[in-house]
C-alpha cells in the first residue's frame, strides 16, 4: 500500500485561510486514519515544496477562490484547473497552489497520486476564526476528505 499524506495549508490568524490546519487537525483525531502521515505547512511556499517531495500520495487542503459561494467546496485533481492568480515577484512570500504544484512536478518530485481539496472563504482578515459560512460546513469537508483518502487509497 501506497504511503498517503495529508497536506494542510492556511494561517489561522487570517480567518477562513486557516481552514487547511483546522480540517487538517480534525483528521488527526480520526483513529481509522492511523496510517495516514499528517503535515501542516502554514502559509505554502518553500516549505510546502519539500514536504511534498516526500509523500507518496497526498491530499491537500487549503482555503481556494475558485468563485464558488462562501464555504462551498471542490475535491478536484492539479491537472483538472489552471491558476490564474497574478503573482508579481515570485518571492517566497507569495504562494500559488497549482503554480507550486507544477514546480513540483518539473522537478519529478510531485507524488503520484495528488488530490485538493480546496473551500471557498468567505473572508481572509486578522481573526482567529472561521466564518459562519466555512464553520458551519465543517463535518461535510471532513466528509469530503474521507473520500479523498479513500480515492488515493483505491486508485
Amino acid at each position: 500500500m501506497k504511503r498517503i499524506t495529508v497536506i494542510g495549508i492556511g494561517n489561522v490568524l487570517m480567518g477562513d485561510d486557516g481552514i487547511g490546519i483546522v480540517l487538517l487537525n480534525r483528521l488527526k483525531e480520526r483513529r481509522e486514519l492511523a496510517d495516514i502521515e499528517f503535515i501542516e505547512t502554514g502559509t505554502g511556499g518553500m516549505t510546502f515544496l519539500h514536504r511534498l517531495a516526500t509523500a507518496e500520495r497526498a491530499l491537500i487542503i487549503d482555503s481556494g477562490n475558485f468563485g464558488g459561494k462562501p464555504g462551498e467546496y471542490r475535491l478536484f485533481s492539479p491537472d483538472e484547473v489552471q491558476s490564474v492568480k497574478f503573482l508579481p515577484g515570485q518571492s517566497l512570500h507569495e504562494f500559488d497552489l497549482i503554480r507550486a504544484i507544477e514546480l513540483s512536478q518539473k522537478l519529478g518530485e510531485c507524488p503520484e497520486r495528488l488530490l485538493i481539496l480546496a473551500i471557498q472563504p468567505e473572508s481572509i482578515a486578522w481573526s482567529q476564526q472561521l466564518t459562519e459560512a466555512v464553520s458551519s460546513n465543517l463535518q461535510a469537508y471532513e466528509e469530503v476528505a474521507l473520500e479523498g483518502i479513500e480515492q488515493l487509497r483505491t486508485g
